[in-house]
């Protein structure tokens, strides 16, 4: 076998560099050999100068495959079974960040639910603290009308806890709405304005229990209450009447109170900031109550 041809036999069993090493040192020793001819030498010069073409091409080659497989991984983060599976991941991702910041089902973000819990809390106090407010007033007008009624003057005011119970309707209606009062000659005067409705107007008047006023029936549209000078008797049964009516002032704040708790989004009940809202309301109307007493008592005693 020629050199040449065992040249070729070895070229499966070695790698490119080892090549062109081998090409090289034989290249070295048939030019050093002057049995070859001039052709022999230039064919494996051709010879060794294609291999080094080959070995850059294979080298090049390479850093090629390498920047494909790098665009090949992009491609496969981006494309094809890989892909889905790490858009179904980010997805998830996605949705569990956005679950942090939104309830299930699409609702609203829970700080929107808290704000909207707040606003709802708020507006069940503001609720309570107008029925409060609503109650302290009417106690007002009871601790007027008493004070006025044990000093000895007279006024249609005297009458308006009165609270007639019709047969037609469901609930008691204001004695206004079914009769005038005015004041004469030191008395009250009642005229109804249905002559049917009298006898209901006049048990209505007996049944408020007010110091001091017992109707007269003067015709059949008319009641007369004649107002005589209060005793101390009048003004102490004026008194407690102004006392009972407070306690029924108080319960009414109590029974705004509840409610609202009842109403109220906030867990905590009334440990929590609305609750304490609540009792804060129901402590400030309820020394209102207790004050108005205070000068109702000061009030009759100078009468």
């Amino acid at each position: 076998m020629s050199t040449t041809s065992r040249w070729a036999a070895a070229l499966p069993r070695i790698g490119a560099g080892a090549l062109h090493s081998r090409v090289a040192t034989l290249s070295f020793r048939l030019t050093s050999r002057p049995s070859l001819t001039t052709p022999s030498i230039r064919l494996v010069n051709a010879f060794s100068s294609s291999q080094t073409n080959l070995a850059k091409k294979s080298k090049k080659g390479n850093s090629r495959a390498e920047e494909v497989d790098d665009d090949a991984t992009m491609v496969i983060r981006t494309k094809g079974k890989a892909s889905r599976k790490s858009a179904t991941l980010a997805s998830a991702a996605q949705s569990n960040t956005g679950s942090s910041r939104r309830g299930s089902a699409g609702e609203e973000p829970i700080e929107s639910d808290v704000e909207a819990g707040d606003a709802h809390d708020d507006a069940v106090i503001e609720k309570a603290r107008v029925k409060m407010e609503k109650t302290v007033s009417w106690f007002k007008s009871v601790v007027f009308d008493g004070v006025e009624r044990g000093k000895g003057r007279i006024t249609p005011a005297l009458l308006d806890p009165v609270r007639v119970q019709l047969p037609d309707y469901d609930a008691a209606e204001p004695l206004q709405s079914v009769a005038s009062v005015t004041v004469k000659q030191g008395a009250l005067w009642v005229e109804v304005y249905d002559p049917d409705t009298l006898k209901h107007v006049e048990s209505a008047i007996h049944s408020a229990n007010l110091p001091g006023i017992s109707p007269q029936k003067n015709s059949s549209r008319m009641l007369r209450i004649p107002i005589s000078r209060p005793t101390s008797e009048v003004r102490a049964a004026i008194e407690k009447m102004i006392a009972d009516q407070g306690e029924a002032a108080k319960i009414r704040l109590r029974g705004a109170r509840v409610d609202a708790l009842k109403a109220l989004v906030d867990k905590d009940g009334r440990k929590g900031k609305w609750g304490v809202e609540a009792q804060n309301l129901t402590d400030k109307f309820g020394a209102e109550v207790d004050q108005l007493i205070v000068s109702a008592k000061k009030e009759l005693a100078k009468a």
